[in-house]
């Protein structure tokens, strides 16, 4: 086969010698490559179609450096990706030749589980891998699945072998490289989990009956670990001759059936050929920002695609244009991410926005009702930053800033065509932005004229905030205008019905959306339909003791019931707590009326509240 009129290579080589190229360093990723993403059902699917003979597919390799002749018809190399480690491999780059193009996640699947032992799907630590057989000791080996053991689970079936034995249960590490001298190759390689540690395993699952041990580690080997070990697969080398673009294209088009692949890893690779880290700088900002935890997540390989995609998304806006895939490696944005002064711009800009949602009290990804305005705040920041005497213009640009922020979130704004109205948002924001200082006057009537989205209305709050027929969906879910009702809730202080304390970055994720009329009595008294009693304004954010025992009382009822004897709710304490929710108080009565009716009448109340604080908002104006 050939390519560009130079020749494909099909090649295949032994699990065994996969294993030994990740550990030794000569074989390693670009660096460009998004990092490892597989889950344990996946791992597990892989290592039984390799015992079982099935096929497991063809990998992609390229050599690291593209040889060419000098004119003193010496050979240069030139590197044409930096390499980086597989997930869980530590080994010396220096020694790289040949690097994946696709491939990492079974390669790094199998290396992990094993040599290193596979991550878990859930939690994100290590856990062993143990491979599960028919009858292992009546000699069936039949293997039927993978499994990663939680680890109280692990500690046994590790330290005790007869036990897993008589589970049927064989330390997938045990069918490594690692786990006995190799029969396979002439070389031994790993050591680090000790010499003949699969000999000595059978040794233990058979009370150190040298016969039995003896046959069971045959049988293991001979029907697992050397079909395993032993299995061909193959790989396609491109042309050693490729250059680094072409080879760009052939990464693109094998992997762009995969969620995996994005415009984000092709410019983080034109970016690295400029010998610079475009990961590393955003893994070092995120290491030393504030925020960034609750907003992007902890697993660096979510935090590092999700951040440096709103980068290119915040220079796709700085370079007018807008904000979609298509535009992320186009030459002026790369060299714009590319220039040190306007990257690290980008980075100060994400690092105030996160200050700035605080300060709305948006201190999680739980909370964020949208994260398009995330775009345009950061692209901002450099303009607003040169206006002169900004001690002065703070407040003001404070108050446009806000008065976007709120409408993004709760107007029609962003539902269709978001790229190209953000990008017009952008460019009259900027407008009032650089007209701030000659600007007398309330700040945001000047945005009607020059930003669409403040030509937006906000919704109505009997149609669309406090409509029973038709009931935004509760704050826990996905949706943008029910998670800006519960941030506006939280912006009187929010304080727990029990213990007083406002809500704040520190408690907020301890607390629980809590049922102000219960689902108990709702049913009880006719309301029946999900939708209905799980109304977003039927919601308090409250801590997790408040959210107990509730029972089917009406609301003022099991309130009352339930503070009766804290002498700090004195006074008309409870109501104060309970309105700082930005709740109608008196509506949490049911006397004077039939149950059905009084909570149709405390959502529209509630609805009519939040539609004022929600103007407030998106004036511009703080609640608190």
């Amino acid at each position: 086969m050939t390519m560009s009129g130079t020749q494909v290579e099909y090649r295949s080589r032994t699990l065994q010698d996969w294993l030994r190229d990740l550990a030794n360093g000569s074989l390693a990723l670009p660096r460009f490559q998004r990092s490892y993403v597989w889950k344990n059902p996946k791992i597990s699917d892989l290592i039984i179609a390799l015992l079982r003979g099935h096929p497991v597919g063809t990998l992609l390799l390229i050599d690291r450096y593209v040889r060419r002749s000098t004119p003193l018809r010496e050979r240069e190399l030139l590197e044409r990706f930096a390499p980086r480690s597989l997930s869980g491999v530590e080994a010396d780059l220096d020694k790289c030749e040949e690097l994946i193009l696709d491939g990492q996640q079974r390669l790094t699947s199998l290396y992990r589980a094993l040599e290193v032992e596979a991550q878990d799907d859930t939690s994100g630590t290590n856990r062993p891998a143990f491979l599960k057989v028919e009858d292992l000791l009546a000699g069936d080996l039949r293997p039927s699945h993978v499994e990663w053991p939680r680890p109280a689970k692990a500690a046994k079936l590790t330290g005790n072998p007869s036990l897993a034995a008589r589970r049927n249960y064989i330390p997938c590490r045990l069918l490594g490289p690692a786990a006995t001298t190799p029969t396979i190759a002439s070389e031994t390689i790993f050591h680090h989990n000790g010499p003949d540690a699969l000999e000595r395993w059978c040794s233990d699952v058979t009370d150190n009956n040298m016969r039995l041990g003896n046959r069971l580690l045959r049988r293991i080997n001979e029907q697992l670990r050397l079909m395993i070990l032993g299995r061909n697969i193959w790989y396609v080398k491109l042309p050693a001759s490729m250059n680094r673009s072409n080879a760009i294209n052939v990464f693109v088009k094998v992997n762009e059936s995969s969620a995996v692949i994005r415009r984000f890893d092709i410019a983080v690779a034109e970016f690295d050929s400029q010998g610079a880290s475009l990961r590393d700088q955003i893994a070092n900002w995120a290491e030393q920002t504030p925020g960034v935890e609750q907003i992007f997540g902890t697993d660096e390989e979510k935090v590092i695609p999700k951040a440096g995609e709103l980068m290119l998304k915040v220079a796709c806006l700085q370079t007018g244009r807008a904000p979609t895939d298509r535009h992320y490696t186009s030459p002026n944005v790369l060299h714009h991410i590319g220039d040190d002064q306007k990257r690290q711009a980008i980075f100060d800009g994400i690092s105030w926005t996160l200050e700035f949602l605080a300060d709305e009290k948006i201190w999680t990804d739980k909370q964020l009702p949208s994260e398009v305005p995330l775009r345009v705040l950061p692209a901002l920041f450099p303009f607003w930053q040169e206006i002169d005497d900004q001690s002065n213009m703070t407040g003001r640009v404070h108050r446009v800033l806000r008065a976007y922020l709120w409408r993004s979130f709760t107007t029609d704004r962003y539902n269709s065509a978001a790229n190209t109205r953000l990008q017009d948002d952008y460019k009259g924001l900027r407008l009032v932005l650089e007209g701030l200082r000659e600007m007398s006057g309330d700040p945001c009537q000047a945005c009607a004229a020059h930003v669409p989205i403040f030509l937006n209305s906000l919704p109505d709050a009997d149609k669309d905030l406090g409509n029973i027929d038709q009931p935004l969906a509760p704050p826990t879910r996905k949706d943008k205008l029910s998670r800006a009702l519960l941030v506006a809730s939280l912006q009187r202080g929010a304080k727990d019905f029990g213990s007083g304390e406002r809500a704040k970055e520190s408690n907020v994720r301890a607390r629980e959306a809590h049922h102000l009329f219960p689902r108990a009595f709702l049913k009880n008294h006719g309301i029946t339909e999900a939708k209905q009693i799980n109304h977003c304004l039927n919601y308090a954010l409250v801590s997790a003791p408040t959210n107990k025992r509730i029972g089917a009382k009406p609301p003022i009822e099991y309130l009352k019931g339930r503070y009766r004897i804290d002498p700090n709710l004195a006074g008309g304490e409870l109501k104060r707590r309970i309105e700082s929710h930005l709740i109608p108080y008196g509506t949490l009565s049911v006397r004077e009326a039939s149950p059905a009716v009084a909570y149709k009448a405390f959502l529209g109340e509630r609805a009519r509240l939040m539609h004022r604080a929600l103007e407030k908002l998106a004036n511009g104006e703080p609640l608190g």
